[in-house]
This record gives structure tokens, sequence and C-alpha cells, in this order.
């Protein structure tokens, strides 16, 4: 199984069975759909998330061939604003944050801590290509197959 991960403001916890129930209430909005592939349905259907995680995501996560996490800020650690993931493949990295939370660097951070912690994985996943996180006018180069661990204080806020 894989862990908590930390950067200087969030805390990046393993998607864990009972957070369906909160990203089904704050992921169906268009400012979060929009900027994800056409395979997410909008309007987004009631459920759709307790069946994904059911069938698809949990299912990935045992096999090993996905690792999730939900995005919480440390000064309010029981409240998800987002989320990202790995996975084997071309398209091997997801993620989302609330529309409020967005222009805050904090995806950034959320994306290095994850391809850092990925870095172990790397012989399963595969390189990771180039990053677009919202909000940026630049692609983020990164790849998982030689980063060292995340240490603290070592992503700049």
């Amino acid at each position: 199984m894989y862990t908590e991960l930390q950067t200087p403001r969030l805390l990046l916890r393993p998607l864990a069975s009972g957070d369906w129930e909160t990203i089904q209430q704050i992921f169906p909005q268009w400012e979060i759909v929009r900027h994800l592939n056409a395979q997410v349905p909008w309007p987004f259907p009631e459920n759709t998330v307790i069946y994904r995680h059911r069938n698809h995501t949990f299912p990935a996560i045992e096999r090993g061939e996905e690792w999730h996490w939900t995005l919480r800020l440390k000064a309010a650690p029981d409240q998800i604003i987002g989320a990202i993931s790995l996975m084997k493949g071309e398209n091997n990295r997801g993620y989302w944050l609330i529309p409020e939370m967005h222009r805050k660097g904090l995806m950034t951070e959320a994306v290095i801590a994850a391809n850092k912690a990925g870095s172990a994985a790397a012989g399963r996943l595969g390189a990771v290509g180039p990053v677009h996180v919202e909000g940026l006018s630049t692609v983020i180069p990164v790849a998982i197959t030689a980063v060292s661990p995340v240490t603290q204080g070592e992503i700049s806020a």
C-alpha cells in the first residue's frame, strides 16, 4: 500500500472508501470538469463517483496499477479540496482542484509530491510526460524515473 504525502501546505492522503460522498458533492462543478478529458460526463450524473470508485478505482489500486490521493490543506485536514492520481499507461496522471483553490500553486505542489512518490513505482508506471498545471502559462517537464524522495521544505510555496 502507498502512504500519505506532505508538501509545505498540503496533505495527500490515499483515497479511502469513505471519501466518495464528499467527492460526489464537490466534484460536479463545471469549473472542475471542463479541464478534464472528454470521458468525464457533463452534467455529472449522481452516484458516478461511488460507481467509479467501486468498479474501477479501488480494484486498480488493489492490483497496483493506480495510486490515488485526496488533497487537503494542512490547516483543514478533514476537508477534501481535490485529488491527484498516477496510473499505468499513456494517460498516466489525473488531477482536479476546487475552483476557490486555483492559482495558489497548490496543484504544482501536489504534482511534484505525487511524481516523487511515483519514482518508487517507475518501472510499473513508465515515464510521466509533460504536465500542464491550470493557471500556469508553461508546461512543466517531469519524469518520475530519476527523482529523489520528497523532503519537508523542499518545495517552495
